[in-house]
Formats: C-alpha cells, structure tokens, sequence
C-alpha cells in the first residue's frame, strides 16, 4: 500500500490526474474560457485599450499554449500557469482602472474585463493550489 506522497508520484509520473489536489483541468478550461472571451471582443473593445494591441494578441498566443501544456506530468506547466495568470490578473485590472478613470468609460468594456479578472484570479487560486500539493 502506497502512501499518499508516494500516490501522488505515481499519478504524475504515469500522468493520472485524479489526484484531489490537481487542478490542472480546471486551469486550462479558465485559461481557454478567458481566451474565447477576448478573442470574440477584442474587435469590439480595441480602441479602449490603454495598452498596445500586440499585449493582449500575445497573451491569448501564450495563455492557449500554457493551457495546452498544462498536464500532471509536466510540473514546471503548473509553475508557468501561475505565472501568466498573475500578469494577466495585473493587467487586466489595470485596464479596468484605466478605462474607470476614462472620461468615455464604457460599462460593458468594464464588466467584461472584471470577468476575465474573475476568470484568471479562479485560475491562479487553483494553480497555485496545485503548486502548494507538488512542493511538500
């Protein structure tokens, strides 16, 4: 009988992701949901932005890459996933304040960007979460 360090090797090495302290699933289905969300619009909402276009083209390039990778086997996808979602988190709130203090605020633009930020503070709760389990 295993104990349950050594389970938790075992379902990483052999890539078993039931373990009840993996989260990785639940980061890359919040990491896609904020993507398609910014994907559907970015058109609508570009002339709002108080940072260059290529920013949030880049880190939707990223966090879908990050959201591909991430996997029980790879640890370092985990640490990566934490990371991003920590930028996104401060930039996204960011633009949120920028666009408050705007003159021409635009409420949608503004609701849109708290639920992204909702998005990647659930997604960097549950990352972190899995790095806490991996790191005793």
């Amino acid at each position: 009988m295993r104990g349950d360090e050594d389970e938790l090797k075992y379902q990483i090495i052999y890539g078993h992701a039931n373990s009840p302290n993996y989260y990785g699933d639940i980061v890359r289905g919040l990491f896609v949901a904020a993507d398609v969300i910014i994907l559907l619009t970015m058109p609508f909402f570009y002339s709002k932005l108080s940072i260059p276009l290529m920013i949030p083209v880049a880190g939707v390039i990223i966090s879908g890459l990050a959201a591909g990778f991430t996997s029980a086997r790879f640890r370092w996808s985990m640490a990566l996933n934490t990371a991003i979602a920590i930028m996104a988190l401060a930039l996204l709130e960011y633009c949120a304040f920028m666009n408050y203090r705007s003159p021409s605020m635009s409420s949608i633009y503004l609701f849109i960007n708290q639920i992204l930020t909702l998005l990647y503070f659930f997604a960097l709760y549950y990352s972190v979460q899995t790095l806490r389990r991996w790191m005793k």
